[in-house]
């Protein structure tokens, strides 16, 4: 004899059920069985062999005749002759569907294979359409309220391409974007409709065919890194992923330019392990790239993480810890460079008010030029090489005194420039101080003794000076006396 008793069981009412009932009986008397069962298991147990009339008492007689009814209208199809006729044939075939499954509610659309699908408010926990080319029956269930029903897992085979395309899954769910997948995945339904078990895909994975993956709703996550130069914030919208091979649920979201995905283990009770990531996904926003190279290069130097979420923990509201084997990562370096790289280029983009688009493969040279304008910028001043400057004299006799002419005309007054990803970019005018220089050509305009003559001058040294950037909005005049460098070859870029 079996005794079934309907009850709202809430975690804390399911653990005491449990202790003061389940154990003390079967402690006491081995031949009576105590347990729990959601709706389905009590369906499941109603549909054995024998239960046929404790089925009828229990759903009532009235259930099984439109059963029956409904299979013999299916099979037997009928003439259809008016559109009332066609209500009838949809209210018959979405009767059955209904009185059939406990947990699941379904909705029918048939129509052209090219009609627009519906839109539904509510996700929907299964779609299955099938067709020939021409027409198309779409089936659509939801799970009913106060089901017990376990949604379907969806594993990524432990292959190269296999975790490649989950990367690509979670890059777009991250982001709030649905994902198609069509292959390297298995997919299991723990629990089909009822209606649709001869529908469904294959239980154990998924063959021919698209699995649309839908972005959940995001969960709010603050994530604190504190670094021996500081504490870094951000706030983060978390939605669950595909969860990695051995996890048992995964979220990622966006920083910035930096992903972020967390993946929980369930250990021994109550004990969980969680796992870390961070890939970055570099844009053309310089400003962006900076705070995500900033915060990969924080967690990779943490002292301390510490994950906020009363949505994730709910009891202690936060989770720290320190990952030793991250200070271990050959990647530091290179996300150390990056993080200067663009912190320098967001930094020239707002002093100078312009956008620098990034190629898709930057130069040595490309790299040390924004670090040497960025610190121009920064510093107010520079230095730069003097290579060669001409001058032409009236007078032969003034020759000899051209290095020195010129060294009184200094500071000079250039506009520094920096060769920037294929474009020149100002940064303003400067003062340079001239260095110590010497006549190394003499070409006169004719053969007198006396003709005018060009000179060519170079430094007596390594032509290395100092220069400092003005406030100064140069006139007309002014931009005529400045044009051409005047033997200037400034801001060159140091390797750094």
């Amino acid at each position: 004899m079996t005794f079934v008793f309907a009850r709202d069981l809430s975690q804390q009412l399911e653990q005491s059920f449990d202790t003061r009932l389940v154990k003390r009986i079967s402690a006491q008397r081995a031949s009576v069985q105590v347990g729990l069962w959601n709706l389905s298991e009590l369906v499941r147990r109603l549909n054995e062999p024998g239960h046929s009339d404790l089925k009828v008492r229990f759903f009532g007689r009235e259930q099984e005749d439109v059963l029956v009814r409904m299979e013999r209208t299916i099979s037997a199809g009928g003439r259809l002759e008016s559109g009332a006729d066609l209500v009838d044939r949809a209210r018959t075939v979405g009767e059955f569907a209904e009185r059939r499954d406990v947990d699941f509610t379904y909705r029918i659309v048939s129509g052209g294979s090219e009609a627009p699908a519906p839109k539904w408010d509510k996700l929907p926990y299964m779609t299955v359409a099938v067709g020939d080319g021409r027409m198309e029956v779409r089936v659509v269930t939801w799970v009913r309220e106060g089901a017990d029903v376990q949604l379907p897992t969806l594993n990524f085979l432990d292959t190269e391409r296999g975790q490649r395309t989950r990367t690509e899954v979670v890059n777009a769910l991250a982001r709030g974007e649905p994902a198609e997948v069509t292959q390297d995945v298995r997919l299991t339904l723990h629990h089909p409709p009822e209606v649709m078990r001869d529908l469904a895909p294959d239980p154990e994975s998924l063959g021919a065919g698209i699995v649309t993956l839908n972005p959940g709703e995001p969960l709010p996550l603050e994530l604190v890194v504190e670094t021996a130069e500081g504490r870094l914030a951000r706030e983060l919208a978390m939605r669950p992923v595909p969860p990695k091979p051995g996890a048992s649920l995964a979220f990622a979201g966006y920083s910035d330019a930096a992903l972020m995905e967390v993946n929980f283990t369930l250990l021994e009770k109550p004990n969980i392990s969680i796992n870390i990531s961070f890939s970055a996904h570099f844009g053309d926003n310089a400003a962006e790239n900076a705070r995500a190279a900033e915060l990969l290069y924080g967690f990779y130097t943490h002292t301390r993480v510490r994950l906020r979420s009363t949505a994730f923990f709910p009891e202690a509201g936060e989770f720290s810890g320190v990952f030793e084997e991250i200070h271990q990562n050959a990647e530091l370096e290179r996300m150390e460079w990056m993080r200067r790289f663009y912190a320098d280029l967001a930094f020239l983009e707002e002093q100078l008010g312009t956008s620098l688009p990034q190629p898709h493969q930057m130069t040595a040279d490309d790299i040390n030029a924004v670090g040497t304008a960025a610190r121009v910028l920064r510093t107010g001043e520079g230095t730069a090489t003097f290579e060669q400057a001409e001058r032409f004299v009236h007078d032969p006799h003034e020759i000899p005194r051209q290095p020195e002419e010129l060294r009184r005309q200094s500071p000079l007054r250039r506009m520094v420039s920096y060769p920037i990803f294929g474009q020149e970019v100002e940064l303003g005018w400067a003062d340079y101080d001239v260095p110590p220089l010497k006549v190394v050509n003499i070409v006169p305009y004719w053969t007198k003794p006396t003709a005018p003559a060009r000179v060519v001058l170079e430094p007596e040294g390594d032509g290395q000076m100092r220069f400092r950037l003005v406030n100064w909005e140069p006139s007309a005049e002014d931009e005529e006396q400045t044009e051409g460098n005047g033997g200037l070859k400034s801001g060159t870029p140091e390797n750094e």
